[in-house]
Order: structure tokens, then C-alpha cells, then sequence
């Protein structure tokens, strides 16, 4: 664990993972204000100081360096305000796990995305990226569904926390812009979305575009260009981003119902019909980004269709 003014959460993760692991190793990242430190200490001696650097990849490396030290060799990566869900099935998995480690299912709010949490440290890799971090390793990490992890940030966190990744971002673009790749400018992308930079972030998901990312990534980073789009009310360009979001993932439904929706907006009634219908025919992907709650959603979607259906003859 890598922890810093934790204490609102901290224990609760504890005492989701602590049956089911031997050793439990964590560094302190910077100055605590609050508990963490106390509370960490309580429950093992794995604990060591360290700088905060304004570098996520910088202090997880520290940290699983500081892991091989004290003699870990297969390590499970839990945050502060993860918890770990059903972590009797963490035995499971080791028996059939062969490669470098394992992504597990992370549930946030209404967002389900899969990232690596089980690794084995006896193999070379190293962290990447200032923000929005990845984990570079040889190897196989296959998915698994079991066990998951539940990722809740207490009040108080989110608002000390608010602003800090799009700080780090710009910080490092202003440093070392040639370093970013599609996946860090969709990081990026993503923390201009959730600050209402709607210009900005329709511009970093077309540096997504322009480099590249894995097909999921560049499937999404359609879509919010796309909405940032619509929020300028660039609705042909919004289109043609919709257009191309679904050859990319041609089964995914969220493109042709956004593209439904712009049609209803230009009162084209028989194009909102066939799209949502169409829609119908495809699959809500199991790595989903919806933009608001999936019944919310699925509410929105039936005024709109129960409206053009209306409008249509008139």
C-alpha cells in the first residue's frame, strides 16, 4: 500500500484484505496530517517513509522495491480506499495464475474497468507515467472476475484530492510534453472531462486518436470526444466521432445511442428511431464508461425515443 492522509478509509481496506494475505508492506508517501501512520504501524512493520514527488509511477516503484526487500515475492496492490470483495478467492486464483500477475474487476460508482492488482515481483517490470500510471512487464496478466475490488473515496478525500491529477498532468505536459502517449493523453482527457474543460478534453482525445491506445481506450475516447462536441454544440463533428467510435467496436452500443440522440436534437425522427433501434441489437461492453448512472441513462434514452415517436408524424 502506498498511503498518504488515509485515515478516513485506510482501515476499512485493512481489514478487507488482512485474512488473506501474510505480509502486509506499504510506504508513506510525504507527510501524513492525519492517523494513517499510527494506524498502519498497529498492523505490521513493513513500513517506510518516503517523499511524495508529485510522481504516482516514482513512489509505486519505491514501493514495490521496498516489497522485495522485506522479501515479498507475489504482491496484491490495494489503494487506501480500495476494499477488497469476496478475498477468499484470492487462493484460487494463485493456483491457476501463470504469468506476471492477474487484472482484477474495479467497481467505481457506476464504473466497472479491469486493472493489474496481482503481480509477481520476482519478474522485471516498473511503473509509468506521472498520473494515471501503468504497470510495464513481460508476461501475462489475464482477467479475472473474482475476487473484486470496490474503489470509494470518503468525503474528505475527495475534496483535499480535487484538482490534484489535472495539476500533475499540466505540470508534466509543461515539463516533458514528448513523453505522452495515447493512453496518457486519454488519462488527461479524462480529468479535463470531470472539470468541465469540454474544448481542452475534446483535444486531448484527439491526440488519443492521432497516437493510439488499445482498442477499448480508443473506442471511449470517441465517445467523450464526441460529448465534449456536443457540449460545444459541434454536433457534425460529434457525429463523425460517433461514426468512427463504431468501427472501432462495432457491437458496443453507446455510440449509435449518442448518435440517436443528436438526431432527435436536428428533429431528424426516422434517423433517432432506426439508431436506437439498431442500439438495441448491440451489447453493453462488460469494461463500461458510462457518462451518467446505467438506469438514469436507460430513462433518458426512452423520453427521447418516446418523444421522437410523437414528433415523428407531425
Amino acid at each position: 500500500m502506498m498511503l498518504r492522509n488515509a485515515e478516513e478509509t485506510l482501515q476499512r481496506a485493512l481489514n478487507s484484505v488482512e485474512p488473506y494475505v501474510t505480509t502486509i508492506v506499504a510506504t508513506l508517501a510525504g507527510e501524513s496530517k492525519d492517523q494513517t501512520e499510527a494506524i498502519i504501524r498497529a498492523v505490521t512493520p513493513h513500513v517506510v517513509q518516503r517523499p511524495w514527488y508529485d510522481d504516482f509511477a516514482r513512489s509505486r516503484n519505491e514501493l514495490f522495491d521496498y516489497a522485495r526487500e522485506v522479501g515479498v515475492s507475489w504482491a496484491l496492490l490495494l489503494d487506501a480506499d480500495d476494499t477488497l470483495v469476496d478475498g477468499r478467492q484470492l487462493l484460487p486464483v494463485m493456483h491457476v495464475l501463470d504469468g506476471s500477475g492477474a487484472m482484477l474487476p474495479i467497481q467505481f460508482g457506476c464504473l466497472k474497468y479491469y486493472q493489474r492488482r496481482i503481480f509477481d515481483l520476482e519478474v522485471e517490470g516498473n511503473w509509468v507515467g506521472r498520473v494515471h500510471e501503468t504497470y510495464s512487464c513481460k508476461g501475462d496478466f489475464p482477467r479475472f472476475e473474482h475476487p473484486h475490488i470496490h474503489h470509494s473515496r470518503g468525503p474528505l478525500a475527495a475534496t483535499n484530492q480535487a484538482g490534484r491529477n489535472l495539476r500533475i498532468f499540466q505540470r508534466w505536459l509543461e515539463e516533458a510534453p514528448g513523453e505522452w502517449g495515447g493512453h496518457t493523453w486519454y488519462g488527461y482527457g479524462n480529468e479535463l472531462w470531470w472539470h468541465h474543460h469540454w474544448t481542452e478534453a475534446a483535444d486531448a482525445y484527439a491526440k488519443t486518436i492521432e497516437l493510439g491506445t488499445w482498442a477499448d481506450e480508443l473506442y471511449y475516447a470517441y465517445i467523450r470526444r464526441a460529448r465534449c462536441l456536443i457540449d460545444t454544440r459541434r454536433w457534425k463533428e460529434a457525429i463523425a466521432a460517433l461514426a468512427e467510435a463504431t468501427l472501432v467496436k462495432p457491437m458496443w452500443k453507446d455510440a449509435y445511442l449518442w448518435m440517436s440522440r443528436i438526431y432527435y436534437n436536428y428533429r431528424q425522427y426516422d434517423l433517432c428511431l432506426e439508431l436506437d433501434a439498431l442500439a438495441k441489437t448491440k451489447q453493453i461492453p462488460d469494461t463500461t464508461l458510462p457518462v451518467v448512472e446505467p438506469d438514469t441513462y436507460a430513462a433518458h434514452q426512452d423520453w427521447y425515443v418516446k418523444k421522437a415517436t410523437q414528433l415523428k408524424g407531425q
